[in-house]
C-alpha cells in the first residue's frame, strides 16, 4: 500500500462506524503516537486511549494533506459530540514497513 493509503486508511477506521481492529492494523506494533493532551507507545496503547471515547466527534472533515513516501501530513476537524467545541487536528506521520511508526500532533480548539 502507498503511504497514503496507510494513513488515510487509518484515519478513516476511527471514523463513525470505528473499527479499531482496522485502525491497530495500519499501526506498527511498536508505534509512537504523541498528541501532546495524550501519549503512546504501542499500538495496543493506542487502542485502549481511543477506545474510552470512542468516535467523539461528528462532522469530521478532512482539511490538508501531503504525503511522501514515508511521511505524511494531515490536518482535519471535528466537533465534540459531547461540548459541541469545535477541533483541528494537526498530524506528522511517519511510516515504517508499510506501517505509521510515529504521530506527532497538535489539537487545538476551534474559535466559535
Amino acid at each position: 500500500m502507498s503511504t497514503k493509503d496507510v494513513v488515510l486508511g487509518y484515519w478513516n477506521a476511527w471514523q463513525d462506524p470505528a473499527d479499531f481492529a482496522a485502525m491497530v492494523g495500519y499501526l506498527h506494533s511498536d508505534a509512537s503516537l504523541d498528541m501532546g493532551v495524550f501519549r503512546a507507545e504501542s499500538a495496543s496503547e493506542w487502542r485502549a486511549i481511543v477506545e474510552r471515547d470512542p468516535t467523539p466527534w461528528d462532522d469530521v472533515a478532512l482539511l490538508a494533506s501531503v504525503f511522501a513516501d514515508d511521511n505524511a501530513a494531515i490536518v482535519y476537524e471535528g466537533t465534540h459530540r459531547v461540548s459541541g467545541q469545535r477541533f483541528r487536528v494537526a498530524e506528522l506521520i511517519t511510516l515504517r514497513d508499510g506501517k505509521i511508526a510515529t504521530v506527532h500532533g497538535v489539537l487545538t480548539e476551534v474559535p466559535r
